[in-house]
C-alpha cells in the first residue's frame, strides 16, 4: 500500500474543490520519478516488484520491462509525434487504446 497518484485535470480539480476536499489534497513534486508496482514474476521481494516509469522517451522504453515489444514501439513512435495524441476533449476508451 502506498500513494495513490492522478494527473490533476481542471476537471478533476473542480471536483475536488465542489467536494470540499481542497485542504485534504497532497501534490507531489512533479519532478520526481513515478513507479509502477507490479505483482508479477519479479523477484519476489516488494522492492524488486517497484518499476520506475520511463521519463527519458523513447530511450527509457529499452529498459522498461513492462511493455511488450509492440508496445515499446507504440509509446517510442508516440513520443517522437509519429503516432498523433487524441484530439482536444476526446477521451480515449481502453478499447480504442489496445
Amino acid at each position: 500500500e502506498g500513494p495513490n497518484s492522478f494527473q490533476p485535470t481542471p476537471a478533476i480539480c473542480q471536483t475536488i474543490h465542489e467536494l470540499g476536499l481542497d485542504d485534504e489534497l497532497v501534490l507531489a513534486d512533479g519532478s520526481l520519478p513515478r513507479f509502477v508496482y507490479y505483482k508479477g514474476n519479479g523477484a519476489g521481494e516488494k522492492i524488486a516488484n517497484l518499476h520506475a516509469l520511463p521519463t527519458n522517451l523513447p530511450g527509457d522504453l529499452l529498459d522498461f520491462n513492462l511493455l511488450t515489444w509492440p508496445g515499446k514501439i507504440r509509446a517510442g513512435l508516440g513520443a517522437v509525434g509519429f503516432i498523433a495524441p487524441p484530439p482536444e476533449g476526446v477521451e480515449e476508451s481502453v478499447q480504442d487504446f489496445v
